[in-house]
């Protein structure tokens, strides 16, 4: 019988151990952390199963990673900055509204900073839609070693250009007078 109990509570170790891996791994999945979040803000949808969301977000970050499809990305980037906007402008009317300075001041902080949040998102959907031109400076193209010195060369104080003594040069001519000409090469 201690046999029986012995194998039992290895047997409810390992289930336990087990237990434990799997709600690791699901307490640190993005994608379930996510699902998590939007469950508990998403109030207002009715009632949302976490699996169904969790497959749903999955799916969207599919599209978006391995498709490159990044059109579900455009559309919440365009619903927030249209929700942002909306904010902005309720706090700046509810700025209007105020009889006390210290109200009306935070209300229109608060608005300014939608305002500016919604710049942000536009701005970030604008990068997607037209990413900016990067001027690289150098190009690292090699397959062994490659030295790269981006300094400037120090130039040295008494060299002369070429040109410079070639501007001026005094000629003798066979009547012994000198006179000074441009010299031309």
């Amino acid at each position: 019988m201690s046999k029986k109990l012995t194998k039992q509570t290895q047997v409810d170790k390992l289930a336990d151990e087990r237990e434990s891996e799997i709600m690791a791994q699901i307490g640190t999945d993005p994608i379930i952390n996510a699902s998590g979040v939007v469950k508990s803000y998403s109030s207002g949808f009715g009632e949302l199963k976490l699996v169904e969301l969790s497959k749903t977000l999955q799916n969207k970050a599919n599209d978006i990673t391995q498709r490159n499809n990044l059109a579900s990305c455009e559309e919440m980037l365009i619903g927030q900055a249209h929700a942002l906007q909306s904010i902005f402008t309720t706090l700046s009317k509810s700025a209007l509204n105020q009889t006390h300075v210290k109200n009306f001041e935070s209300s229109l902080r608060f608005a300014l900073k939608a305002q500016s949040q919604c710049r942000s998102t536009i701005e970030t959907l604008a990068n997607i839609k037209n990413p900016p031109v990067v001027y690289a400076k150098q190009a690292n193209i090699s397959q062994g070693h490659q030295q790269v010195n981006n300094t400037m060369p120090r130039e040295e104080k008494n060299k002369t250009d070429q040109n410079e003594l070639l501007e001026e040069q005094e000629v003798k001519s066979p009547s012994n007078f000198s006179t000074k000409r441009p010299l031309t090469v």
